[in-house]
C-alpha cells in the first residue's frame, strides 16, 4: 500500500507524464493510471463532503451548463451560419468528421444537429 500511494504522489508532482513515471517505476502506466485517477475522485468526493444535497446539485448543475457552453465555443461558427442552402449530405459529412475528430474538439451528433 506504501508503494502505491508513493507511485501516485510521485506522478501527480512530476512533470512527466502517468505513462512515463509507470515506465521509469517498472510498472504497467495503466495500473498506475487508475491509482491516480481513483486517488482523484477519492480527493473530489472529500472537497464535497462539505455541501448539502442541494448544493452539490447545484455544483454538478453548473458543472454541466459550463461543459455545454464550453462545446459551443469550440464549435465552429461558420457552419451554423451558412447551412443554409448546403446540401444535407455536406452537413451529415461534416457532422461526421467532428464526431471523429480529436476528442478535444469532438462533439456529440445531437449537440451539432441542435447547432445546424
Amino acid at each position: 500500500m506504501e508503494f502505491r500511494e508513493e507511485a501516485v504522489q510521485f506522478a501527480l508532482r512530476s512533470s512527466k507524464t502517468v505513462s512515463e513515471v509507470g515506465r521509469e517505476l517498472g510498472m504497467n502506466p495503466e495500473t498506475l493510471r487508475g491509482w491516480v485517477n481513483k486517488h482523484k475522485a477519492l480527493q473530489d468526493m472529500k472537497a464535497d463532503a462539505g455541501l448539502t444535497l442541494s448544493e452539490r446539485a447545484r455544483l454538478k448543475e453548473l458543472e454541466w451548463r459550463n461543459h455545454e457552453l464550453e462545446m459551443e465555443n469550440a464549435f465552429p461558427k461558420e457552419p451554423q451560419r451558412t447551412s443554409r442552402g448546403i446540401p444535407v449530405a455536406s452537413k451529415y459529412e461534416f457532422i461526421d468528421e467532428m464526431r471523429l475528430d480529436t476528442v478535444e474538439y469532438a462533439h456529440s451528433v445531437e449537440f451539432m444537429c441542435r447547432r445546424f
